[in-house]
């Protein structure tokens, strides 16, 4: 009897203050993304750890911490580029895993999350509403793109592989198209 009402008073507890920590939008996309892949994504994390390895081997990140990754992004929207002398590709790496699923897969966990009601409430929406009119405009400025975003992120977010991912992305196009 003990056992069944301290059951009924931690639910109750639960309900009210909500101790089961809802996901992310940002966390249900990795999901969905990871989970269309045959290996269920261990080779795109993979590649992810062995490219912030290298970053934090060549001092473009401190540590693997979110401070690290959120440093990075405040020193784009300050203007700092990163040339290529890192030498890694990372999306070389990703087009080795089933390419012909990356593209579609990613298309289609994107609409699956905006289909979601909790899309609109979600900081990735914030950051789409501000970001997607300067992509849209042609421009190229990551610098630009990036100090719109960052008044939106905090450290935090860089727990997220989504979030790691991004800025691996920045870094590559960010050197494609400067250098």
């Amino acid at each position: 009897m003990r056992m069944i009402k301290a059951l009924l008073v931690v639910t109750i507890f639960c309900s009210i203050f909500s101790c089961s920590k809802e996901k992310r939008i940002e966390e249900i996309y990795q999901e969905c993304l990871y989970n269309s892949l045959s290996d269920k994504g261990e080779a795109l994390k993979r590649f992810s750890q062995g490219f912030e390895k290298h970053l934090i081997k060549i001092k473009i990140l401190k540590d693997s911490t979110p401070e690290s990754y959120y440093n990075i992004y405040k020193s784009i929207a300050n203007g700092k580029r990163y040339p290529s002398y890192y030498k890694y590709s990372y999306i070389d790496s990703i087009n080795k895993i089933e390419r012909y699923k990356i593209n579609p897969s990613n298309k289609k966990c994107l609409e699956d999350i905006t289909d979601l009601e909790e899309f609109k409430k979600s900081k990735l929406y914030k950051i789409n509403k501000v970001a997607l009119p300067i992509s849209e405009k042609g421009s190229y400025d990551f610098s630009k793109m990036v100090a719109s975003i960052l008044p939106i992120m905090e450290e935090k977010d860089f727990e997220l592989d989504y979030y790691k991912h991004k800025v691996y992305m920045f870094l590559y196009f960010s050197d494609i198209l400067f250098y």
